[in-house]
């Protein structure tokens, strides 16, 4: 019993990890687009983060939303340049509102 709280427990915080290594010439200057779909009841909280701690927000380069014509969760982010590189993480959690 003990062990099946514990696997709930864990599917309550989920997290999906988008890596973006190096960037040619060809990347830099353009927009980049990151997708998910999440699910469930009660629907989900999803936040994004670059690197372990960085919460990804709405301002002049980067966009946080929810596509509701492909049901998607979509960080955008304008101009990239050669310190976009790194880890980018989508979290959700199920019990929240949508963001």
């Amino acid at each position: 019993m003990e062990n099946k709280k514990k696997r709930l427990e864990n599917k309550k915080n989920a997290r999906k990890r988008f890596y973006v290594d190096g960037l040619n010439r060809s990347v830099a200057g353009q927009t980049a687009e990151f997708r998910c779909r999440v699910a469930g009841s009660p629907t989900p909280t999803v936040d994004w983060s670059k690197g372990k701690w960085r919460k990804l927000t709405n301002d002049a380069k980067t966009r946080v939303r929810f596509d509701s014509e492909t049901d998607q969760y979509v960080l955008e982010m304008d101009a990239i340049k050669k310190n976009d590189a790194g880890t980018y993480t989508v979290r959700y959690c199920r019990g929240g509102s949508r963001k």
